[in-house]
């Protein structure tokens, strides 16, 4: 294996690292759009009361 070659295994690796990471921001980004939906509910309730 050359040196061009191990490069490319290692470019491999870091992008599907890469998209492991991208894909856990995107759950991060969901969970935080449910909670501030969660949260404006829960203040619409306080206002109410």
């Amino acid at each position: 294996m050359n040196k061009k070659d191990k490069i490319q295994i290692k470019v491999m690796a870091m992008n599907m690292h890469m998209e492991e990471i991208i894909e856990f921001l995107n759950e991060l980004l969901a969970e935080n759009e449910n909670l501030k939906k969660q949260i404006k509910e829960l203040q619409k309730q306080n206002n109410h009361n």
